[in-house]
């Protein structure tokens, strides 16, 4: 369960940083 969280955490930020760049 941690393991998923922490990817989906990176893959939202990820799509955070791409979505302001």
């Amino acid at each position: 369960p941690s393991l998923a969280f922490s990817l989906k955490s990176r893959i939202k930020h990820l799509k955070v940083t791409v979505g302001l760049r």
